[in-house]
């Protein structure tokens, strides 16, 4: 059934699109670096949909491990958010340059890593709720199987028994009329 990934699906979903978002940032970033003259690329859709992300995984959490993941990603997502701002603050093109090409790869790559875990730690739980529903499905199919099978062998053993049962009066009515075909006026069957 599709309701037993339903909670790991959604925090998968919130999981790539959180990586999107920072994948997004951070190549607005780098296009910063490479065209200073345009000045600040505008990011806030990619930090609003990144927030609403994670607080949606922050709000579905169902397996092991996956609240300290979701803290994790939050601290780091708080660091890289920080750094970029300072990144921004910066004056001169050479000491934002010097930052950016250091810090905000770090902090990115801390986000990405954290966003990572919690895919990873649903993804593996997706794994193996699908194993477990499996193994489930085919246990089932032997015990119906087993079933099928002794309801068969029931119903065969039934049925000899029935057929026995209604043909016999009809063997005791041959066996006379054979008897009173050789000659046996006394036969007779007694049914």
């Amino acid at each position: 059934p599709a309701h037993i990934w339903k909670d790991n699906y959604r925090s998968v979903l919130a999981g790539q699109r959180m990586k999107e978002s920072v994948e997004r940032i951070n190549e607005a970033v780098i296009l910063e670096l490479a065209r200073p003259e345009q000045g600040q690329i505008p990011t806030g859709e990619y930090h609003e949909q990144f927030e609403r992300e994670l607080a949606a995984e922050a709000s579905n959490i169902t397996e092991p491990g996956e609240s300290e993941a979701v803290r994790t990603l939050r601290v780091s997502w708080m660091n890289y958010d920080r750094v970029l701002a300072q990144s921004h603050a910066e004056n001169t093109t050479a000491n934002r340059r010097e930052i950016s090409l250091d810090s905000p790869h770090r902090a990115f790559s801390k986000v990405k890593d954290a966003a990572d875990a919690i895919l990873d730690i649903n993804q593996d739980a997706m794994v193996r709720k699908s194993e477990r529903t499996e193994r489930r499905a085919a246990r089932f199919e032997r015990i119906l199987t087993i079933a099928v099978l002794l309801a068969s062998i029931l119903g065969l053993l039934a049925s000899v028994s029935l057929t026995t049962r209604l043909l016999r009066p009809l063997n005791v009515v041959s066996a006379a009329v054979r008897r009173f075909g050789q000659g046996d006026t006394q036969a007779r069957a007694r049914v």
